[in-house]
């Protein structure tokens, strides 16, 4: 499958250097990430930094509660600020998840904020050259199928597309290729995780359909990054690493 792979610094949590280390020993060649915030004034060093590794920086998640008035104007300007960084690293898409779940159950004004503060981002990553892509997640306030849907019906196709998580789409009850099939327009990276017993596990060691999944990726000329993650490892970051890049050569897909 002639897509991109790249791999998620996640799993060795705030160790970061450690993650770029090891990710390149095991043979990726591009990494997505989170927090880079003290590199935000430090472009040079930064891209000096992976230069010598020989990595790509594929993009940055970010988060936000995108309904609560009083941190809404401080959330918009901390993920601005996340895609200048990422326009000057000449990455494509921005990553984003969230949308604060009430414990008493999101009201229908809250999901219409959160549409319009997306479309809101959506519109400032587009002036950057930029595509914002919503990552659903589980306990946020899109993590099953029916909110998809709303997410989708109710922001700008132009400016708001989709990072679909294989194990986070599970857990929310959707079938990953059914999505993958339905939004194949508005997926524009995305992240491959697999899941067992509600846990996340590596690559091949759950129940996500790849197979299928690259299959219709291939069927829809996907060329946009697929980043694998998982969250945490009860081996060691880069054994887990080292299991899905295996997962996936056997699968036929080149790093």
């Amino acid at each position: 499958m002639p897509v991109r792979v790249a791999y998620h610094t996640i799993t060795w949590g705030k160790d970061f250097l450690r993650a770029l280390d090891e990710i390149t020993e095991v043979g990726y060649k591009a990494f997505e990430t989170f927090g880079l915030e003290e590199y935000y004034s430090r472009v040079e060093e930064f891209k000096e930094l992976l230069a010598r590794r020989g990595l790509t920086l594929t993009s940055i998640y970010c988060e936000g509660s995108f309904i609560d008035g009083d941190k809404l104007k401080e959330e918009i300007s901390q993920i601005r600020r996340t895609i200048e960084f990422l326009n000057k690293m000449r990455c494509a898409q921005v990553i984003l998840g969230g949308g604060r779940k009430k414990e008493e159950g999101n009201t229908t004004e809250d999901y219409r904020t959160m549409a319009s503060t997306l479309n809101e981002i959506g519109k400032i990553a587009c002036d950057y050259g930029l595509q914002l892509c919503y990552h659903p997640h589980s306990g946020t306030m899109v993590e099953n199928r029916q909110q998809l849907t709303w997410l989708c019906e109710s922001t700008a196709p132009e400016l708001i597309f989709l990072t679909p998580d294989t194990a986070h789409l599970v857990r929310g009850g959707a079938d990953p290729v059914e999505v993958f099939r339905t939004y194949s327009d508005r997926i524009k990276y995305v992240h491959f995780k697999d899941i067992r017993d509600n846990e996340f596990v590596e690559l091949g060691e759950g129940i996500v359909n790849f197979t299928k999944l690259i299959k219709v990726l291939e069927e829809n000329n996907y060329r946009g990054w697929v980043v694998v993650e998982l969250d945490t490892t009860g081996l060691t970051p880069r054994i887990s690493a080292m299991i899905s890049k295996k997962y996936l050569q056997d699968k036929g897909i080149k790093l």
